[in-house]
């Protein structure tokens, strides 16, 4: 639109110029619209690919996740929590195959079962033998065998070796075990 198609039609000047003057005013505001909605929908596609690389990223924890609590269940693991704790490094760095599967998710859980193999049922926990202070037996005697001071694990040790002894130690400490 401009001024003297407006006066072809048989405005004066004075309307051209003023219906000229609000064309431009109009377009004016109609440009800021449209770059600010531009400028919103830049800012909606920036939130959208941001929320897409999250649901992603979520998506493959998840199945990161579920994929490991099988694979150790599956292994026989006593207590998940436990075993992923050891798998904290390699879960933080798993990817995953062409076909979806964690790569040496496997190799992994192995290694574990035989370095930790108490995690898993089937195999019964190392042995860890307990204190014995170096002492002679009569200071054990002494020591947890008293009224106030009863170990019923050296009992147990002594019985095994000898069932007489074992009851006089449990008399003199005014117990009656046997």
């Amino acid at each position: 639109m401009d001024k003297e198609s407006l006066l072809k039609e048989g405005l004066t000047e004075e309307q051209a110029g003023k219906i000229l003057a609000q064309f431009l005013k109009q377009e004016k505001e109609h440009s800021k619209a449209i770059e600010e909605k531009d400028s919103e929908i830049t800012k909606l596609k920036a939130e959208g690919k941001a929320n897409a690389e999250k649901y992603n990223q979520d998506l493959k924890k998840l199945n990161i996740d579920s994929q490991i609590e099988l694979a150790l269940t599956k292994a026989g693991s006593k207590n998940n929590k436990a075993v992923k704790a050891l798998l904290t490094e390699f879960i933080d760095t798993a990817e995953l195959d062409d076909k979806g599967k964690i790569k040496g998710l496997d190799k992994q859980i192995k290694a574990i079962q035989a370095s930790d193999d108490y995690l898993f049922s089937g195999v019964s926990p190392k042995k860890i033998d307990s204190y014995v202070p170096e002492s002679s037996s009569n200071d054990i005697i002494e020591t947890h065998f008293s009224k106030d001071n009863f170990n019923l694990t050296e009992l147990g040790k002594i019985y095994n070796d000898n069932p007489s002894q074992a009851k006089a130690l449990a008399n003199t400490a005014g117990l009656n075990l046997f």
